[in-house]
């Protein structure tokens, strides 16, 4: 199985969350919460867009690892 690390931006101007290929570096996926909130500048924690991305890794085989600091 492919790995992949999702990223998580939030409580600042424009949540949003993006997967990104472990071993090259390439963007996969990546969505603005207010796509799917319809909140202009939505800064609340992305909890649509993380689903979005679990689904996209689900869908393309990959196995996301979580940072956080």
């Amino acid at each position: 199985m492919k790995k992949a690390v999702i990223g998580i931006n939030c409580f600042g101007h424009d949540a949003s969350c993006c997967i990104v290929d472990e071993y090259n570096g390439e963007i996969l996926y990546a969505i603005a919460e207010e796509r799917l909130s319809n909140i202009k500048h939505d800064s609340h924690f992305p909890i649509g867009a993380l689903i979005k991305c679990q689904e996209y890794a689900k869908n393309n085989n990959y196995n996301l690892t979580y940072l956080h600091t």
